[in-house]
C-alpha cells in the first residue's frame, strides 16, 4: 500500500509538472505572437464624446486631433472605434463587388479610424493610399481593407484597388483605397478581415471614435498630462478614461493566462515537494524495518555499495512507475485539454519527458539519503537488535 501511495503520487507529480510545462510554453508562444502593429512609445485613452449632433461629434475629435498633433513629443495621432485589445468585436457582413464568396458576405470588423491611425499604430500600407482627413458624407465613399479582408474578397494575387465593397446591406458602396496589413485584436485571436471607413465620412450616433491612439517620440505614460491638457483646451468639461499605455494593454490582455499559469507553477513545485517527501519518508521507513535483514547481509558478506544500491534501485523503480503511468495519463490529458481550450498548444514529447525526467532526479536525491544511511549499519547492532 506505501508503495502504490507513492507511484501514485509520483504520477500526479507528472501530470501536474506536464500541465505546467504546457502552459508556460503556450504562454511564451502568446507573448511572442507578432500582432501586426506596434506598441512601442504608444499612449492610448478613452475620450467618448456624447453628442446627439454627429457633425458636432466629428468637429470636436477633428479639434482634438489637430491639438494633439502641435503637441511637441508627437510622432502620430489617430483615432478609431474600438482599440484593439480593448475591444474585440464589431462584426459585419462585408460585400464585394463582384467577389467570389459563397453567399455573397465575408465576416469581418469593420472600424471608424482617423487618417493617423496607420501611422499611430505602425500598420503598414501595402498598396494606394491613405485616408486624408479630408474625407466628408457629401464625397464619393471611400474604405480601406486589409490584406485578409482583399484576399477573403476577391482571391490572394487580387489587387482590390478600385474595386468597391458595401459593409452590411445597408451601407452605401465604397470604394477601396488603400490595403493594410494584417492585426490581431488581441494575442489569442488570429488574423481576421478588417475594413476601415474614414470617421469624417460616416454619420452614425452609435459609434464613435472615442478610442485615442498617440505615438509619441518619449516615454509615453509621461505624455498622459499633455494628453489631458490636449483635451481639455478642445474641451474643459470632456472627460478622459483609461489612460494606458499600449504595452499595458498588451499585459493586461494576458493578464488571466499569466495569474493561471503562476497558480499552476505553485501547485507543479508543490506537488515536486510532496513527491520527494513522499518517496524519502517510504524510503527512510523501509530502511528502519529491514536494519536487521541489511545487518545479516553485511555480517554475511554484502558490501555498502550493494545495500545502497539495493535501497536506490527500490526508490528509482517506484519513481520510474509512477513516471511511466503519469506519463501516459499527462499525454491523455493534455491532448483533451488542448482539444477543449482555444490557443492551448497540443502535446509534446519534450516537456512532458522533460518534467518526467525532473521528477526522476528528485527521486534519486530523496532515495539517496536513507541509502547511505542503510549503509551506515552496523552488523553487531543490527544482529543483537530485537
Amino acid at each position: 500500500l506505501r508503495s502504490s501511495l507513492v507511484v501514485v503520487e509520483m504520477a500526479l507529480a507528472v501530470v501536474l509538472l506536464a500541465g505546467a510545462a504546457l502552459l508556460v510554453k503556450t504562454f511564451a508562444a502568446i507573448v511572442t505572437t507578432p500582432t501586426g502593429f506596434s506598441s512601442e512609445h504608444v499612449l492610448t485613452a478613452q475620450v467618448y464624446r456624447n453628442e446627439t449632433s454627429a457633425d458636432a461629434r466629428t468637429e470636436f475629435y477633428s479639434r482634438l486631433v489637430d491639438e494633439l498633433s502641435t503637441s511637441p513629443g508627437v510622432a502620430a495621432v489617430g483615432l478609431i472605434n474600438g482599440m484593439p485589445l480593448r475591444f474585440t468585436g464589431g462584426g459585419s457582413g462585408i460585400e464585394g463587388d463582384g467577389a467570389k464568396v459563397t453567399g455573397g458576405f465575408v465576416p469581418g470588423h469593420d472600424r471608424l479610424v482617423s487618417a493617423g491611425y496607420f501611422d499611430a499604430m505602425s500598420i503598414p500600407i501595402l498598396r494606394g493610399e491613405r485616408f486624408t482627413g479630408r474625407e466628408r458624407p457629401d464625397v464619393d465613399p471611400v474604405a480601406i481593407v486589409s490584406q485578409a479582408m482583399a484576399d477573403a474578397l476577391w482571391g490572394a494575387g487580387v489587387d482590390p484597388i478600385g474595386r468597391r465593397i458595401r459593409v452590411g446591406s445597408s451601407d452605401s458602396w465604397r470604394r477601396i483605397i488603400g490595403v493594410v496589413g494584417d492585426i490581431r485584436l488581441s494575442q489569442t485571436i488570429a488574423f481576421r478581415p478588417h475594413v476601415y471607413l474614414p470617421f469624417t465620412q460616416v454619420q452614425s450616433n452609435q459609434r464613435v471614435p472615442g478610442d485615442v491612439i498617440v505615438k509619441t517620440t518619449g516615454e509615453p505614460s509621461a505624455f498622459g498630462p499633455q494628453l489631458r491638457a490636449a483635451v481639455a483646451r478642445v474641451d474643459a468639461d470632456q472627460p478622459v478614461a483609461s489612460l494606458l499605455t499600449l504595452d499595458q494593454l498588451l499585459a493586461r490582455s494576458v493578464g488571466r493566462r499569466r495569474f493561471t499559469l503562476t497558480l499552476m507553477g505553485v501547485f507543479a513545485a508543490l506537488a515536486l515537494t510532496l513527491a520527494a517527501i513522499g518517496i524519502y519518508g517510504v524510503l527512510s521507513y523501509a530502511v528502519r524495518r529491514r536494519t536487521r535483514e541489511i545487518g545479516v547481509r553485511l555480517a554475511i558478506g554484502a558490501t555498502s555499495a550493494r545495500v545502497r544500491a539495493d535501497v536506490l534501485g527500490h526508490g528509482l523503480r517506484l519513481a520510474g512507475t509512477g513516471a511511466v503511468i503519469g506519463l501516459a495519463l499527462a499525454y491523455g490529458l493534455t491532448r483533451w485539454a488542448s482539444a477543449l481550450v482555444p490557443g492551448l498548444s497540443t502535446p509534446q514529447a519534450l516537456p512532458m519527458f522533460g518534467a518526467a525526467s525532473l521528477l526522476i532526479v528528485v527521486a534519486v536525491f530523496a532515495c539517496d539519503i536513507p541509502a547511505r544511511r542503510a549503509m551506515r549499519v552496523d552488523p553487531i547492532s543490527a544482529l543483537r537488535a530485537e
